[in-house]
């Protein structure tokens, strides 16, 4: 009767690493290694393995969840539980493969699933030993692949997005060109003047009478994309009043816009020179922050905020005051 140990190590040098590519077959699916156990090569132990899939990938490692089937040829073999001989420091390096009580018969197949987290660097090589012998090897984990596959499902979001909307808008005609002047009147001085914070302007009117659908949420507030541009909307707890409109348009398009305010009678109530962030932070810029109020008939006034950078960010709610 034969003791064996099978670990799984990570050698901890460059050279450790170009050793083992140079001079072991590599750990992956179908790869087969024969260890004798006799110098005749009677009896012997193979390794087969038979699959080798990845998940859990991050952009630094992965996990690998590894199928071995294990065959003896003449020998009874009764597997050693593996004990880490350098302590807790490395325990995240290595794995046992059996329990002490494992016995693969004389010619009998065993097999085996084992996980473990392979880590990105060009110095870190996962080797797998068996009774100290090196036996195949697995390279460092590769994120080129993993940031390759997020790119194309990014993309592939981003064209399915678009293609909806390509659908939506195509999908105008005649009958629904009632809902298509509802969406541009919406981003009107007229409409948001009167209409952000009134009790009718609900999250489910909008989203009926314009036929637009939430595409995310974030920090409390929804995102629509209507066909001007893109919109952003927060609303009360109950009821679900719009309270909060702002949008982003640029060039004419914002210089246009601003005209449209004061034609409307927006005045402007103060003006400040600061420092934009526009792209979560990626950019900044020296800008202009102006306030304007616009006196409703009701009482209190309906404010818009314009912050001027790279382009012009409009931002409507209403005060008391």
């Amino acid at each position: 009767m034969k003791r064996f140990m099978i670990s799984c190590i990570i050698a901890s040098s460059s050279i450790a690493m170009v050793c083992a590519q140079s001079s072991l077959p590599q750990l992956k699916e179908g790869t087969n290694v024969s260890i004798p156990l006799n110098k005749k090569d009677t009896k012997g132990l193979d390794i087969f393995i038979k699959s080798m899939t990845y998940r859990d990938s991050t952009d630094r490692s992965c996990q690998a969840d590894i199928i071995l089937e294990f065959t003896s040829r003449n020998v009874k073999i009764h597997f050693g539980q593996y004990s880490d001989p350098l302590g807790s420091w490395h325990e995240d390096y290595m794995f046992n493969m059996f329990n002490i009580n494992d016995i693969l018969k004389k010619n009998e197949k065993l097999v085996k699933k084992v996980s473990i987290w392979l880590k990105q660097g060009i110095y870190r090589d996962s080797i797998l030993t068996m009774g100290g012998k090196a036996l195949m090897y697995i390279p460092p984990y590769n994120s080129e692949e993993f940031i390759q596959k997020e790119a194309a499902r990014k993309k592939a979001v981003e064209l399915a997005n678009k293609a909806r909307l390509d659908s939506m808008n195509n999908a105008i005609s005649h009958d629904n060109k009632e809902i298509y002047e509802r969406r541009e009147k919406l981003l009107t001085p007229e409409y948001l003047a009167n209409w952000v914070g009134a009790s009718f302007f609900t999250k489910e009117n909008i989203e009926k009478d314009c036929d637009v659908y939430p595409m995310a949420y974030s920090g409390g507030k929804v995102f629509y994309d209507f066909p001007q541009c893109p919109v952003t909307m927060e609303f009360a707890d109950q009821p679900q009043v719009c309270i909060y409109v702002s949008f982003r348009l640029f060039g004419e398009d914002g210089y246009r816009f601003r005209t449209q305010l004061l034609n409307f009678g927006y005045k402007l109530k103060s003006k400040s020179n600061a420092l934009v962030s526009e792209n979560n932070f990626e950019h900044l810029t020296n800008g202009k922050v102006s306030i304007y109020r616009y006196a409703l008939k009701n009482g209190g006034y309906s404010v818009c905020k314009i912050t001027e950078g790279h382009a012009f960010m409009f931002e409507f709610y209403r005060s008391k005051y």
